[in-house]
């Protein structure tokens, strides 16, 4: 038996949540609810015009696996850490909820990653990641014996330059060798126009058993423009597709099947960071514990909506909201 139910990928940053309005970000030059990379002195240079309220430890995969702990999953997570303030507070947080890391710290200069999060008004979120020390996670970082001990991988949120990509691409050849559930995650649609090769080369080459991604992403991937037309198309591939449609709720194709799935009631949102992240969580506890398709959607879908009625991204939730119906 796997000694975890799911492995997570991807670099962690120390996230710091600031309030903001739509005037700041066009003063900034940035476009609301997108990802805007940012280098080290942008980052303290915000820091020093608009101090955080808060912070926690973040990012795409280690939300995830933060939420999966919270559900009951048995998590592990991988990625490179520098020997900082930051790192150290990390592997705490890592330790508090019960997630496996064995992975030595790195001494780079970089340090560990950060990512600024603007929220305003209306709940959405601009992310400005620096990725610090982790944006040298390469081939050679790859665990194989923790990836062998898995049942599932789940890899998110990585810097998607050449070192990197190749370390991707070896992890999930590594879990196809060990007969891991391989999951990924469609990043963003800038992300997905500037690297479509190297995720067409992923996905059509029988590496990914499921792929998660939103709506517009998974448009700007397969080149569709019809919703409708996107399900008809995805239909005919051998790899599930889930897909999040805001308050249309979710939809997964899988062996020739389309599955909707309603959207959770949300009373107000507050906050819509990590809300991708949690719905991937809510799904994988679901499908680790033999859930269908439409059963792990409605769960991904709950924890979301948790996520979203509160500030942070990780969803505080009930031990009736961690059952199934």
């Amino acid at each position: 038996m796997p000694k975890f139910d799911v492995l997570t990928i991807g670099p962690a940053f120390i996230d710091m949540f600031i309030d903001v309005d739509d005037e700041y970000l066009a003063s900034k030059g940035m476009e609301k609810a997108r990802s805007h990379r940012i280098n080290r002195q942008q980052l303290a240079e915000i820091i020093k015009e608009r101090p955080p309220y808060m912070t926690a430890g973040g990012g795409c995969s280690t939300n995830t696996a933060f939420s999966m702990a919270s559900l009951g999953l048995k998590t592990a997570w991988s990625f490179k850490l520098t020997d900082d303030e930051f790192g150290r507070a990390f592997v705490k947080e890592l330790n508090d909820y019960g997630i496996y890391f064995n992975t030595p710290f790195t001494e780079s200069e970089e340090g560990t990653g950060s990512c600024i999060i603007f929220l305003t008004p209306d709940g959405e979120r601009t992310m400005c990641p620096y990725f610090g020390s982790q944006a040298d996670y390469s081939a050679d970082d790859v665990d194989e014996e923790i990836i062998k001990d898995s049942k599932v991988l789940y890899i998110a949120g990585c810097s998607l330059d050449d070192k990197t990509n190749a370390a991707v691409k070896k992890a999930f050849t590594l879990a196809k060798k060990h007969g891991v559930i391989t999951t990924f995650n469609a990043f963003d649609v800038k992300s997905l126009k500037a690297h479509r090769a190297f995720f067409e080369d992923l996905i059509e080459g029988g590496l990914v058993d499921i792929l998660f991604g939103n709506e517009a992403e998974m448009k700007t991937l397969f080149e569709k423009e019809d919703s409708d037309e996107l399900f008809e198309f995805l239909r005919t591939k051998p790899f599930t597709v889930v897909i999040t449609r805001d308050k249309n709720g979710a939809v997964v194709v899988s062996k020739g099947k389309v599955t909707k799935i309603p959207c959770t009631p949300i009373e107000h949102i507050v906050d819509a960071t990590g809300a991708g992240d949690s719905f991937v969580a809510g799904y994988l506890y679901a499908f680790c514990n033999g859930k269908d398709e439409y059963a792990c959607g409605k769960k991904g879908n709950e924890v979301a909506s948790v996520t979203v009625m509160q500030k942070g991204a990780r969803p505080v939730l009930t031990d009736e909201q961690k059952k199934f119906d």
